[in-house]
Parts: structure tokens; sequence; C-alpha cells
């Protein structure tokens, strides 16, 4: 054999090799390719899922389902308020209430369609009646006028019921915060 057709062989059989070789390298790299879009796929739908499903499904639609009755708040400190640690709300589990200096009034859609406190009282003191309605609201109802609290929003969804807040027509609100009762 001449040395020219033995060139040409070793040539012609290296390049098979090198295109055998650049073919799996085609192939693992694909693979890998759809190694990563399966798994950011799955990340992806563990995050969705985590994020918004679970919350969606978990949603706590009452503060008895984040505390143990009775559940009480008191009004947040403020500065211009001297006995605003004397302004409670507690609720017990069979759907009463107790309140001491509570602004009541009656209840009202305020412009940005939320329920709000209208014509409220300097605050009132007693028994009442509690219920959490289909939106997440808070109403307590006495013998002298009602009440709306919104709870905090949740961290992805529902409700926190560890802040509330007392909004009247006025776009004022009275904070409350757990009291350590």
């Amino acid at each position: 054999m001449k040395s020219a057709e033995c060139n040409t062989i070793q040539y012609s059989v290296l390049q098979l090799h090198s295109e055998a070789l650049w073919r799996d390298r085609v192939q693992v790299n694909k693979t890998v390719l759809w190694g990563v879009v399966g798994a950011g796929v799955a990340i992806f739908l563990v995050v969705i899922c985590a994020v918004l499903v679970i919350p969606a499904v978990t949603k706590t639609p009452g503060p008895g389902d984040q505390f143990e009755f009775p559940i009480s708040w008191q009004r947040s400190k403020d500065p211009d308020v001297p006995d605003a640690a004397n302004t409670t709300i507690e609720l017990y589990a069979d759907g009463t209430a107790q309140l001491s200096g509570i602004s009541l009034g009656h209840i009202e859609t305020s412009a940005d369609a939320r329920l709000c406190v209208a014509d409220a009282s300097e605050g009132d003191a007693g028994d009442a009646r509690w219920e959490v309605d289909d939106d997440g609201v808070l109403h307590v109802r006495s013998v002298d006028g009602e009440a709306v609290f919104l709870p905090g929003a949740g961290r992805f969804s529902g409700s926190d019921w560890s802040e509330l807040r007392e909004p009247f027509c006025d776009e004022t609100f009275v904070g409350f915060s757990p009291s350590r009762n």
C-alpha cells in the first residue's frame, strides 16, 4: 500500500471518529439541556404550588384558625390617645364578644368599595356578637351599633389576624395589636 493511500485511510478513519465524537457531544449537550429545562420547570411548579395553591387551599377564614379562643386585641400604642390600652376587643368561640372603648356606628361602603364605620361613637363597652363574612371582614354588633375590622394581609394570600384595623368612612382607621392577656 502506498503511503498516500494509507494517509487517506487514516484521515478518513480520524474524520469518522471525530464526527462520532461530535455527535456524542451534541447528544450529551441535548440531554443536559433537557435536564436543565426539566429541572427549571419542576422548580417553577413547586414555587407556584407553594406560593399560590397551598395558601389558597389553606386560607384562614377567621381568627379562630390562627389563635385559640378567647382572642383579644388592644388598640395599638398611640401617643395622642392616653387610654389606648383600655380600648379592647375580645372574641369567644361561641360568637360572643366583649368590647371596651370600641367606636361603633353603622356600616357603609367607602368610595374604594370597602366597608367602613360611619357616625362612630366615642367608644362603647359591653357585650356583642361577632362573625367573619366571606370577604374576610370581622363584623361586631352590639345594641349600641356595629363595627368592622380588617385583618392584616397574609404573606402570600389569606388573612393575618395578628393585626386588625377598624376603618372609618372619613378615611381614618384605628390599629389593634394582640393583647398580652
